[in-house]
């Protein structure tokens, strides 16, 4: 409540609460499971209104190999009673590549109780994962266990994604993989944060830590080449101002701030930046273009960060950071197809920080860019847009906007709906992943006039989910198919949270 009503979005992991019928202080009581304790924070965070505009909202994270998983997939669905639904959270559901093997294979999986696989949550989205799950498979000890093949689940996680929109994805390997040295168990409500959290025992808790959004965007519509280096610098230098100046609900919150001084910087109006290109999300050249720009952002960010460093000294947990080890982006891992060459000089770079250290563990990640884009008109964030005019709807009215500079580009942009496959947006997404430091809130786009009798296949979102995983992404928001009777209109409750208010 404290959080919803200064407009902030929640982000909350269930992976470690013991399954429905685990045995409690032995057998003396029976657990009733993650779905009580769902509808706990449902009305936690409705209860509280912000600003009386809206109510709060918060996504769900837990993964795939829990006893639940099943049960939890479905809360948002319309059939069943408010006895066994919890319709005003989102989920997010975590996977990995072992998860993915067993899919494409077509082999079983084996769902547990994280109270009775002790360690298991501790290792999932780390290399040890595999080999402790495997074992637990074969352990006869284990009695709160279930077998089910791994296409059934994905199934369900697919149709639930297409049908409700708001099954969101977490690549937990993928996650994994830096800038943090410290696991990240969960994302926030617009899963594009991505940061090691612990658990608070109580409000006043001095020992854990929260983490908490730091965010701003480029509008790179607006920015001129030989800008990009001073845009960055002054974006770091403004963050580090508020992360000092604003105040924090929670000790817990604050000691996160403090200690890591994690930001999160996007773009802003990409498919207007294409279009004044000549170019459009279905457009090859549009990956290598994502690709340069983040580069240079990124670059810039970094930079800028590391000079605060030489002047003020680093962020004091700068040592739970691969930063610290002297990685950079320009080295990660990245599938051939977004292999291409570096455009700054990123050695004289590592060389500075290696010397200097950074003032902030992150300073990336791609946020919805709801809001701000009807203050600026602009598109949102690198999404495609809708329509070329967008009618936006929230409590307090309809916001009409109206795509940047329509007279000269208006033939230039794709449409969301009128595009027939994910994959070249998702290509550009991975190029955007592979220089981010956190995660991207990437929406999919389905047309069920693309499809025989209006039925868009649930191997298409299983193949946009496995797609999304290979080219590197860390996270996927919603997956939007188009209502014909409000084309081009959007609800601004969709970052119902607050928490992307940029």
């Amino acid at each position: 409540g404290t959080y919803t009503a200064r407009r902030s979005g929640i982000g909350i992991n269930m992976g470690r609460i013991r399954a429905v019928g685990s045995p409690i202080r032995k057998s003396e009581v029976i657990s009733t499971g993650i779905i009580p304790f769902l509808k706990i924070m449902e009305a936690s965070v409705k209860a509280t209104s912000q600003n009386g505009l809206r109510g709060g909202g918060a996504t769900i994270s837990f993964p795939w190999w829990h006893y639940e998983s099943e049960d939890i997939l479905v809360l948002k669905n319309n059939r069943g009673t408010d006895d066994n639904r919890v319709r005003k959270l989102d989920y997010c559901f975590q996977i990995e590549q072992l998860f993915i093997d067993r899919v494409v294979s077509n082999q079983s999986i084996t769902l547990f109780c994280p109270n009775e696989a002790k360690g298991l949550y501790e290792a999932f989205g780390t290399p040890q994962f595999k080999e402790l799950y495997e074992k637990y498979e074969q352990d006869k000890s284990i009695k709160l266990k279930r077998v089910i093949k791994a296409r059934e689940l994905m199934g369900l996680a697919a149709k639930e994604r297409l049908e409700t929109g708001r099954i969101y994805i977490m690549f937990m390997d993928n996650v994994n993989t830096g800038p943090w040295l410290d696991k990240v168990n969960m994302t926030n409500l617009c899963v594009e944060i991505l940061q090691p959290t612990s658990p608070l025992t109580s409000v006043g808790d001095n020992q854990n830590e929260i983490g908490v959004c730091i965010l701003s965007a480029l509008n790179i519509l607006e920015v001129k080449d030989d800008e990009y280096e001073d845009v960055c610098r002054m974006i770091v230098y403004s963050l580090n101002e508020l992360i000092d100046y604003q105040l924090y609900p929670f000790e817990g919150a604050r000691k996160f701030c403090q200690n890591k001084r994690s930001l999160g910087v996007g773009v802003t109006n990409f498919a207007a930046y294409l279009a004044s290109k000549k170019l459009n999300h279905e457009s090859a050249e549009s990956v290598k273009v994502m690709n340069d720009l983040m580069e240079k952002i990124q670059y810039y960010l970094l930079s800028a960060s590391c000079e605060m460093a030489e002047k003020f000294g680093p962020a004091p947990d700068f040592d739970k950071v691969d930063y610290s080890t002297g990685k950079l982006p320009c080295d990660r891992i990245v599938h051939d197809d977004l292999k291409f060459p570096l455009t700054m000089d990123w050695e004289i770079l590592r060389s500075r920080i290696k010397r200097f250290g950074l003032k902030n563990d992150t300073v990336t990640a791609q946020m919805p860019c709801e809001s701000s884009s009807v203050v600026q008109s602009s598109t949102n964030a690198g999404e495609p847009v809708r329509s070329l005019l967008t009618k936006k709807i929230a409590k307090n009215g309809v916001k009409k906007v109206l795509i940047p500079r329509y007279p000269k580009n208006k033939n230039e942009y794709s449409l969301a709906f009128d595009i027939k496959s994910n994959d070249n947006m998702i290509k550009i997404a991975g190029a955007q992943q592979r220089w981010i430091d956190m995660g991207i809130s990437f929406n999919t786009y389905l047309n069920y006039n693309h499809y025989p009798d209006g039925k868009i296949p649930i191997s298409v979102v299983i193949k946009d989910i496995l797609t999304a995983h290979k080219y590197g992404l860390r996270t996927m928001y919603y997956n939007n198919t188009p209502d014909d009777s409000n084309e081009g209109v959007i609800t601004q409750e969709t970052c119902e949270g607050g928490s992307c208010s940029i």
